[in-house]
């Protein structure tokens, strides 16, 4: 099995971090708009990606996002991650620990809301976007007939299964929420895997993990701040 982690720093918002523990038979691959030196990462140029994106953040999110685009061929399995993250883990022992065979994507569990709606509010609270495209966005949802407290996840990292179309359709859905709505990409993940559970009668094989446990407890995906922030989001 040939398996790739990525992780994707724009416009400088993040410096690459050198995991402690390097796992033999993986890609370490870091995509930028600069070239960024490391004893580990391999820099790969994001020359634009995705094509027609100015936002950093908007072009960070959908080079994970879109992970099926964004990887050369080649590949069975990958684990993508965001620049604020540094890997204190052996990736075969995380997944013989969360990860089943047959799974579509692996995921955290969003340790503090389980709602679209109530996490759209915080974003708002704490001014991590703009308030009347986050407003916007959930009229819409609510319009379509989406339910509250559908769920909420982390997409720090996400384990990604890259032969599985059941996946592909679901990040393509994914994609056109979050180009449609809010920077803050969880919050157009739910309900597109909603819109795709109700499109599908072969609907995504999602398996959840706890946030505390693997971030914050066990350290196993280490959370830094971001660069000249004090944000961790």
């Amino acid at each position: 099995m040939k398996k790739v982690v990525f992780t994707f720093i724009i416009n400088g918002y993040d410096t690459l971090k050198d995991p402690t523990i390097v796992t033999p038979g993986w890609d370490y691959l870091c995509y930028s708009d600069e070239g960024l030196s490391s004893d580990v990462w391999q820099s790969v140029r994001s020359n634009g990606l995705p094509v027609g994106v100015t936002c950093p953040k908007r072009r960070a999110s959908l080079l994970k996002i879109e992970h099926h685009k964004t990887l050369a061929e080649g590949y069975d399995l990958c684990i993508t991650l965001d620049g604020s993250m540094r890997i204190n883990v052996n990736l075969d022992d995380f997944l013989a620990e969360f990860w089943t065979s047959g799974t579509d994507m692996a995921i955290a569990r969003h340790p503090h809301r389980n709602c679209v709606y109530d996490e759209g509010l915080e974003v708002v609270k704490q001014t991590l976007d703009d308030p009347q495209v986050v407003h916007d966005q959930l009229r819409r949802y609510e319009a379509a007939g989406y339910p509250r407290n559908q769920g909420l996840y982390g997409t720090r990292m996400m384990v990604k299964e890259m032969h599985s179309q059941r996946l592909r359709r679901a990040c393509d859905r994914w994609s056109l929420e979050y180009r449609a709505g809010s920077r803050r990409d969880q919050l157009s993940l739910n309900y597109a895997l909603w819109q795709e559970e109700r499109a599908t009668a072969d609907p995504l094989r999602l398996q959840a993990f706890d946030f505390n446990e693997v971030y914050r407890v066990r350290k196993l995906f280490e959370i830094h701040r971001h660069l000249g922030t004090n944000r961790w989001q």
